[in-house]
């Protein structure tokens, strides 16, 4: 099995009164790749060192563990004619048909620099990215 040593990683624990949230985070490929949720309950048991505790746990973005994160910008035509409470969800299906293959789309388009105008075509414009291993850098 192989393992992997993060010696940069960050945690963090969120605790209200409904439930308890670890995140592990790795700064170097941008990504929360662990979350484990407890309820008070399960919360107190693993405080009082119960072992084995029982909890809910994400793991997400494993590809992306103990790489560098890539990102770069892409524009791309708006249709002429759209709704305009339409235009995220527009922008949004033509960034990922615009995305290169290996690469991901970052799909919020709420800041003012998501969409702009060249002459009369109206564009929008977002970040991709993917993950390399770092001794490619």
């Amino acid at each position: 099995m192989k393992s992997i040593t993060l010696k940069d990683a960050k945690i963090t624990f969120l605790i209200n009164r409904e439930s308890t949230t670890i995140e592990l985070y790795d700064p170097v490929a941008y990504v929360t790749f662990l979350e484990i949720k407890l309820t008070p309950e399960q919360l107190s048991s693993a405080l009082s060192r119960l072992g084995h505790t029982p909890c809910t746990v994400i793991v997400e973005h494993l590809e992306a563990i103990g790489k560098k994160r890539e990102t770069k910008n892409i524009e791309f035509p708006m249709p002429s004619l759209y709704e305009y409470n339409k235009q995220q969800a527009i922008a949004k299906e033509l960034a990922i048909q615009n995305t290169p293959e290996g690469w991901e789309p970052d799909l919020y388009f709420g800041s003012r620099e998501s969409f702009f105008k060249k002459g009369e075509q109206q564009y929008a414009r977002t970040q991709i990215m993917h993950w390399i291993d770092i001794e490619e850098k």
